[in-house]
């Protein structure tokens, strides 16, 4: 049984380092991205959450443009304006910041990111998160590991609900991910 203990506890732990990996590497990625015109540079880009734009019909091929260019206003509000940290976020309050309505706002996240409203929105401040505690974010010059500052930088109201964003986002804990993020 000891053995077999060990074994489950060996294998889990190298689950958890090539997860660790996978999300160091993406992190590493989008911030060799941030460059001196990061305003300008990100509105042209689409960085944490890439578009995977999925073709348009050829009958919808307007309202597919202007939805991609919505999901674009949408991506630059998250990563230049940094909308995601306020917790009070909502479609609502988006659709009012970017001048268009829920629908419009839903139906392009859908499209673009292939995620809804609030998975789109945990995931950037799960990033946002991993950046703080690995040293990495605009916002706060040294590393972050308190969990109450890091739900507060963030943007989510509680912090049961960060805990559980981060399991379900990267799948790993927070703690998990410290420790990997010191061992390396």
């Amino acid at each position: 049984l000891t053995i077999v203990v060990y074994a489950y506890y060996k294998h889990r732990v190298r689950q958890i380092q090539q997860l660790y990996e996978k999300s160091i590497g993406s992190l590493l990625m989008t911030s060799s991205e941030d460059g001196a015109d990061g305003a300008e540079e990100a509105s042209q880009k689409v960085g944490v959450l890439s578009a995977q734009w999925f073709g348009p019909d050829d009958k919808d091929r307007f309202e597919s443009e202007q939805i991609d260019n919505l999901y674009r206003k949408i991506v630059h509000a998250m990563e230049v304006e940094r909308t995601f940290a306020d917790p009070d976020l909502t479609l609502v309050k988006l659709s009012r910041i970017l001048g268009t309505n829920t629908q419009y706002i839903s139906k392009a996240i859908n499209q673009g990111s292939r995620l809804n409203f609030n998975q789109f929105l945990y995931h950037y401040r799960i990033h946002e998160a991993k950046r703080l505690m690995l040293g990495l974010s605009e916002s706060v010059s040294e590393r972050v590991f308190d969990a109450e500052r890091i739900v507060q930088l963030t943007g989510f109201g509680f912090r049961s609900t960060y805990f559980s964003a981060f399991k379900s986002i990267t799948g790993m804990t927070s703690w998990q991910f410290i420790r990997f993020s010191n061992n390396v």
